[in-house]
């Protein structure tokens, strides 16, 4: 059969993260090619994709020291990736768009 959905990493925050309200770099870049991921999964043209990434890669480092971040890895992250495994590609890029255009 087709090969299943590429698995995205688990990103946990710890209280400490949480209340400081910002994001290790690692756990950003950990968080950016999460996201690169799922886009690319998500959107099969290509170019569509680049344009959405691009948005995301903006938005993350417009956000870097943001608990914005913070938030969006706590309520959005693991909906992203249910949605991700689960296949469901239009409401993957639907809750992107969403959150990329605050």
């Amino acid at each position: 059969g087709a090969p299943g959905p590429i698995p995205l990493p688990n990103i946990e925050l710890t209280v400490e993260e949480v209340r400081r309200g910002r994001l290790p770099v690692e756990k950003q870049l950990q968080l950016e090619e999460s996201l690169r991921l799922a886009i690319m999964a998500a959107e099969p043209n290509a170019s569509q994709a680049a344009s959405l990434i691009g948005q995301a890669m903006r938005w993350l480092m417009r956000r870097a020291a943001d608990p914005v971040l913070v938030d969006f890895v706590r309520y959005y992250y693991h909906e992203v990736k249910a949605l991700h495994m689960a296949g469901k590609s239009s409401e993957v890029l639907q809750l992107l768009k969403e959150e990329l255009s605050t």
